[in-house]
């Protein structure tokens, strides 16, 4: 059985080398939005999600797959607010999505008035199927403000993610994604750690694009089957003519040990004692 084809889309990859052109010339974070072509979805935080819309994320048999080839793992759900995680694949450079949105926005109404800065945590894991020629390629983190009218207050918010794979991280600040890619050991799982401080104003979502590249399989170096199987050919018939050749010689020229019933008959004579005395 063959594994499910990528979705249409998903076919037209561009060259490695035009892939990573682009991400050297600084592809920007704030990409327009791109259909998703699989998307996976929880809630977390309390209260649940509206009339059981949603599974929970903490519930034990609820997982993150995209297509059967991408994974999300999560380790430590937000410590902070309610909302959702959304897993998707897009159309787009950043083929890989990780949105948290927090419903209602961070700070919760509760602790809008507050004063002392809001902190949390958010770390996962993102694999990609050992079957796969794909590798991670890029990551970046974006922060969006709700969306309400009139806007509100920026957010002045510390948030840092740490990639141990790639010994490197990711801030809210960064302009450009960072580069996870390596030709001599490519990733294919990587951990995202991440903690976050808001001092001020209000978060909508915290939005994670990771783009991939892929390796094509070495080619397979032709062997020439025929050249062994003729040697082994041309020697087996060599013997076979060399055995016939012997045979035949022993059928002309007889046994030619004394005493044997092919040997001359003064052999055969003097072998059993019984020739006769040389009349000269």
């Amino acid at each position: 059985m063959t594994r499910d084809p990528w979705p249409e889309a998903c076919h037209a990859r561009p060259p490695r080398l035009l892939v990573m052109a682009a991400f050297l010339l600084g592809a920007a974070v704030w990409l327009p939005a791109a259909p998703a072509l699989a998307a996976n979805s929880c809630w977390f935080g309390e209260p649940a999600s509206l009339a059981g819309e949603l599974p929970a994320c903490s519930d034990p048999a609820f997982s993150f797959a995209l297509i059967d080839r991408f994974y999300l793992r999560i380790i430590t759900l937000p410590t902070q607010g309610a909302g959702t995680i959304d897993f998707t694949l897009t159309n787009s450079d950043e083929i890989i999505a990780v949105d948290v949105k927090f419903i209602p926005p961070l700070p919760p109404l509760a602790r809008a008035g507050s004063s002392s800065p809001l902190s949390g945590a958010f770390n996962y894991q993102l694999s990609i199927s050992p079957f796969d020629t794909d590798y991670f390629l890029s990551a970046s983190l974006s922060i969006t403000p709700p969306l309400e009218d009139p806007p509100p207050e920026p957010a002045a918010i510390t948030l840092v993610q740490q990639i141990p794979e790639a010994n490197l991280s990711l801030s809210a600040s960064d302009a450009y994604p960072v580069s996870l890619y390596s030709e001599t050991d490519p990733l294919k799982s990587i951990t995202l750690l991440g903690q976050y401080t808001l001092h001020s104003g209000n978060i909508g979502s915290i939005h994670n694009g990771f783009g991939i590249f892929y390796i094509d399989p070495p080619e397979a170096v032709p062997v020439p089957a025929p050249l062994p199987l003729w040697g082994v050919g041309i020697g087996f018939g060599y013997s076979r003519r060399l055995r016939r050749r012997l045979r035949l010689l022993r059928s002309r020229r007889g046994d030619l040990r004394p005493g044997s019933n092919f040997a001359p008959p003064e052999q055969r004579l003097r072998s059993s004692g019984l020739a006769a005395a040389d009349p000269r």
